[in-house]
Order: structure tokens, then sequence, then C-alpha cells
């Protein structure tokens, strides 16, 4: 999937850690954020914990939101404004393809400042 995204254009920063072992769940989360036409930047990082990812990812984010997805198979998505340690939402690698779809969704939601999507949620 090719990244939306241009070097002046506020994205919503995807972080994962090369390790992750399916890198398919970022097709469904990139899914989620193309769907409410939000751009997003995917970017490889070393950090294994999700939680961290998500935060390094939204504190370098122009839009102040990012994804997370690290080898403790957890997705998170985070917002700048929150502490390192609560995450807005989180879920496992394992989860439903329509909570990791929403998972890209509801990040990109964020940013647009609309209701959530209804997640069902596993964890």
């Amino acid at each position: 999937m090719k990244e939306k995204f241009n070097i002046n254009k506020p994205t919503i920063n995807v972080y994962f850690n090369p390790n992750i072992k399916d890198k398919n769940i970022l097709n469904n989360i990139l899914l989620g954020m193309e769907e409410e036409s939000i751009p997003y930047k995917i970017e490889e990082n070393s950090e294994k914990d999700s939680v961290k990812l998500g935060y390094i990812a939204a504190k370098n984010s122009k839009l102040e939101v990012g994804i997370g997805i690290g080898t403790d198979n957890i997705i998170v998505i985070h917002y700048s404004k929150l502490t390192l340690n609560n995450p807005l939402f989180k879920v496992k690698i394992t989860d439903t393809k329509k909570n990791i779809r929403f998972i890209g969704a509801n990040a990109a939601r964020l940013v647009k400042k609309n209701p959530f999507k209804n997640m069902d949620f596993m964890y």
C-alpha cells in the first residue's frame, strides 16, 4: 500500500517495530484512515513497546495523533495531550479485522473531532 502523505502535509504517524509478526495488519489500519480521508505516514522504529511507539508517533505528528504497533502484539492510538501510559485505544494484534480497521478510522476521527466508531473490545 502506498503511503498517503507529502512532506508538507500534516499526517497521523504510524510507527511499528519491524519485528512484528503480522505486517499485513497495517493494511487494515491504513484502510480505516483512508476511509476518513486523513493522510498518514508509516515508519519503522526499533522500540518494542506499542504504547511508547504510539506516544512517540503522536508527539512527532503535526496532527498530534499516533498509532503504535510493537512486538508486544498490541496496537494503540495515542494522543499527544495524554500521558505516556494512557493511550486512547488499545487492542491486540489478534483482534477482529473490523476492530483493527476501526483503530485507523478512530485515529482519523480524533483528528476530525468526530464521534468514534464503536469497537467490540476483546482486550
